[in-house]
């Protein structure tokens, strides 16, 4: 099976179109919104090296769900894995942020 020279594996992107096939670990952008949502509630620093930071570990605390899907698709199932996990992940990203306020890198 020869595989295609133009193969591209494309990031979700503003400039992608709507029909094009992105790859993506679904739960990026739900411990974002999360982590987003706690912030007022957690007193950690809104600096982007404090929330990159408490994202990088939640994310490498959770089985990655990486899927391929149309990138007008997208928002869909980040909603969908948002309803099925979002608790678990309330509490996990609870956890991180208290450490990462208590220990910030800058």
């Amino acid at each position: 099976m020869m595989v295609p020279t133009n193969l591209e594996i494309k990031r979700p992107s503003s400039s992608n179109k709507p029909d094009d096939i992105v790859l993506v670990n679904m739960y990026e952008r739900v411990v974002f919104d999360v982590v987003s949502d706690l912030l007022p509630f957690i007193g950690m620093c809104p600096c982007g090296k404090c929330v990159s930071d408490a994202c990088a570990i939640i994310l490498n605390q959770l089985e990655p769900k990486y899927v391929t899907t149309q990138q007008g698709e997208l928002l869909s199932r980040v909603s969908e894995v948002k309803k099925e996990a979002q608790s678990d992940i309330k509490i996990l990203a609870t956890r991180v942020m208290y450490k990462v306020s208590q220990n910030p890198r800058h």
